[in-house]
């Protein structure tokens, strides 16, 4: 429009000038002025225009950051998940395998490729290999490895979520440990098991415990109730001083004050005094429940108490 305009003024400019000659010389010049002039208003609007546009638009991350619970962590690896519930719960997802320790002194190591633990006041626990090591007590903990899910419920109940089965164990001081191919457990006070070989022991005392070893996944829950879950078994114990183990090969259990227990080889051997205990071996699982009463089921099955 302004070349046609420029271009425009200028013909008639040109007439004019011819017609009337030098008299029409100033309103020429007048007339160039205010087409400049209507010209860079032009320029000022549409500059301005500009800038209204830029400062309409707004940037915005497409990412967000949540947090929720007081002091309840939940780490995810691998393709597992993880999840725990009650103050103070935490809860460990790992790409093969997860050590966790929860109570007082108590403490857990994962090494090897079978799975160690105890619980108790000072009480410790290595847990070796592709397997995983937990103990826990007042405060709940999970630990989920391998493709599996681990959960952790309050008030002392618990569910557990496995590959092809579940254990379950509820009420105060109940224990239940899920190893791979074996495992060793002993529970009281100054308790200790010995788990060799591709096994793992587990020990447990006023406070609840579970290992999730393989592609299965464990569960604990608060008031000392625990769970396990393991690859193709489920081994879930419930009562006070009750434990329960579940081995792929052997296992062996013992509990009572000062009591040990070690697991050797394809074979088992169990003790247990003021207090139930259930192994578990092979595919299948074992469960024990309060009040003397116990439930177990195998391989794809899943089990409550």
């Amino acid at each position: 429009m302004k070349k046609y305009l420029a271009g425009f003024l200028t013909l008639s400019l040109a007439l004019a000038a011819c017609s009337n000659g030098g008299e029409d010389s100033g309103k020429a010049g007048s007339e160039k002025e205010k087409t400049e002039e209507k010209a860079k208003d032009k320029a000022k609007e549409k500059t301005e225009e500009k800038k209204d546009s830029k400062d309409n638009k707004d940037s915005s991350s497409s990412s967000d950051s949540k947090s929720s619970d007081s002091g309840s962590e939940s780490s995810d690896q691998g393709s597992s998940s993880s999840q725990t519930s009650d103050s103070g719960s935490e809860s460990s997802d790992q790409g093969s395998s997860s050590s966790q320790t929860s109570d007082s002194g108590s403490e857990s190591s994962d090494q090897g490729s079978s799975s160690s633990q105890t619980s108790d006041s000072g009480s410790e626990s290595s847990d070796q290999g592709s397997s995983s090591s937990q103990t826990s007590d007042s405060g709940s903990e999970s630990s989920d490895q391998g493709s599996s899910s681990s959960q952790t419920s309050d008030s002392g109940s618990e569910s557990s979520d496995q590959g092809s089965s579940s254990s379950q164990t509820s009420d105060s001081g109940s224990e239940s440990s899920d190893q791979g191919s074996s495992s060793s457990q002993t529970s009281d006070s100054g308790s200790e098991s010995s788990d060799q070989g591709s096994s793992s022991s587990q020990t447990s005392d006023s406070g609840s415990e579970s290992s999730d070893q393989g592609s299965s996944s464990s569960q604990t829950s608060d008031s000392g109730s625990e769970s396990s879950d393991q690859g193709s078994s489920s081994s879930q114990t419930s009562d006070s001083g009750s434990e329960s183990s579940d081995q792929g090969s052997s296992s062996s259990q013992t509990s009572d004050s000062g009591s040990e227990s070690s697991d050797q080889g394809s074979s088992s051997s169990q003790t247990s005094d003021s207090g139930s205990e259930s192994s578990d071996q092979g595919s299948s699982s074992s469960q024990t429940s309060d009040s003397g009463s116990t439930s177990s089921t195998e391989d794809s099955a899943s089990t409550e108490s």
